[in-house]
């Protein structure tokens, strides 16, 4: 075997293990359980950044969650209308829409990611402390390649 046959040998068995790794991660995010099915795992990915920060323009959510703005707008719409978030003009620029989350919404959002970081801690408890160490620094090193 050639090297150019190896290394493409060796680069399809990293990609395919990392798109294995990456639908498993999203089938886990979906199981129904014990989680609150208030949100769906689309909408946790949007409004999860407002856990940590008390509010964030619409742009800047639609970006960290990986959606158009239109997408991220219809569905912050939705989550509005179900009292999960509030949304108000920037008083510095009426073309920015802010979102924060209401009580419930935070109360909802909090038992959510509470109950994914529990199921993950379980799995993980399954690594040695130096798999874990060794795991997170290959999976940083791996979403720098691909990040460019």
């Amino acid at each position: 075997m050639s090297d150019d046959t190896q290394r493409w040998n060796d680069v399809a068995e990293v990609a395919a293990a990392a798109e294995a790794l990456y639908a498993a991660m999203r089938r886990v995010r979906t199981i129904p359980g014990d989680s609150d099915e208030t949100l769906s795992v689309a909408q946790m990915a949007l409004i999860e950044p407002l856990l940590d920060e008390q509010e964030l323009p619409v742009g800047q959510l639609a970006i960290r969650a990986d959606v158009s703005v239109p997408t991220a707008t219809r569905m912050l719409k939705s989550l509005e209308a179900r009292g999960l978030v509030q949304r108000q003009r920037s008083p510095d620029d009426d073309r920015i829409v802010l979102i924060r989350l209401s009580q419930s919404g935070s109360r909802a959002a909090t038992r959510r990611r509470d109950m994914l970081r529990r199921r993950q801690a379980a799995r993980l408890a399954h690594l040695s402390p130096r798999e874990r160490a060794d795991m997170t620094r290959q999976l940083r090193k791996l979403t720098l390649l691909i990040t460019g």
